[in-house]
């Protein structure tokens, strides 16, 4: 096919090699052999592209006539058939032969021409299969992949507080999305007394409340209340304790305090359900914080009761 464009001898070949299909290595080969300068070959390239742009534009037009032309064949075959069968309806002659073909009228299965298929009852449908709609799950992964749409713990900020009914305190949530600053409240219903909300965690799409006796599961996502899970070691006071959780292990550790002078350590296992008790921090301290990090606990700051420094560790898990 002529072009409009006018390549020189190297974006021709490749122009060619396109246009007559020839083998994939070949093209690479020859575009790996162009050393021009990358603003010569850039205008190469684009030349050739617009060639073959606008050939594609003509095959689409001779497409186009093509099928036209097509659709008036199977007219013009349809109506010289229909106009023979008249001619032996009329004349009699259903069947003959000539010295080129023989010819009869078939008996074919009536038909039906309906013009409004609407008016026709359900029962008569055939059930087609579901058909895959590529645009609307093109668009659903588009949104799911863009982060200010994407829905998990990670992207919410979950405040939990306390809500006075007497006699009795009620959990109250309430989730802020950082990307819109959309609020969302609710009010599970569920009793809390004793529950530790400032050792609140979220993770893997619930919420754990810990409290001296058990630590309470909110499913968030579904909006149910899971069992508790309880404690099996004694709290007497549940601010002495700090919690986090690490690949599948709830982690406990225990404030020093006259009740409890060395800083202890426990870990529960959420496959197996069962608690251990692990080695004690080197120093008993109280005030400290705990938190999960790149398969580590860090337990932060603290001190002793009776010498009031500051301190660091970092457990391995």
């Amino acid at each position: 096919m002529s072009n409009l464009f006018e390549l020189k001898d190297n974006y021709q070949q490749v122009y060619d090699l396109i246009a007559e299909q020839e083998d994939e290595q070949i093209l690479k080969d020859t575009l790996a052999s162009i050393n021009d300068a990358i603003e010569e070959k850039a205008d190469g390239y684009v030349a050739v592209i617009k060639s073959l742009e606008a050939d594609n534009n003509a095959i689409d037009e001779e497409i186009k006539r093509l099928r036209q032309r097509k659709t008036s064949n199977q007219n013009g075959v349809k109506r010289l058939k229909e106009s023979l069968q008249e001619v032996m309806e009329q004349t009699g002659k259903e069947k003959f032969k000539t010295a080129l073909n023989s010819y009869s009228i078939a008996n074919n299965p009536p038909s039906l021409d309906v013009t409004d298929e609407s008016l026709i009852p359900k029962q008569y449908y055939i059930e087609q299969q579901p058909k895959l709609d590529k645009k609307e799950l093109l668009k659903a992964i588009s949104e799911k992949n863009q982060p200010k749409e994407e829905i998990s713990e990670k992207s919410k900020l979950y405040y939990v507080s306390e809500s006075y009914r007497y006699p009795e305190y009620f959990l109250a949530f309430e989730k802020v999305n950082p990307t819109n600053g959309e609020v969302t409240a609710s009010n599970p219903g569920k009793k809390c007394r004793g529950q530790s909300l400032e050792n609140a965690i979220v993770y893997d799409k619930k919420i754990y409340l810990p409290g001296s006796k058990e630590i309470a599961i909110y499913d968030f996502e579904n909006k149910i209340w899971q069992d508790n899970i309880m404690i099996k070691f004694t709290l007497r006071n549940c601010q002495y304790y700090r919690m986090a959780i690490l690949n599948g292990f709830i982690y406990f550790a225990i404030h020093s305090s006259h009740e409890f002078y060395n800083a202890t350590l426990w870990r529960y296992s959420m496959q197996t359900k069962e608690w251990k008790s692990l080695k004690p921090l080197n120093t008993s301290r109280e005030g400290f914080e705990l938190v999960a990090l790149k398969n580590h606990l860090y337990v932060i700051g603290g001190r002793k009761p009776s010498l009031g420094f500051d301190f660091n560790r970092k457990i391995n898990c």
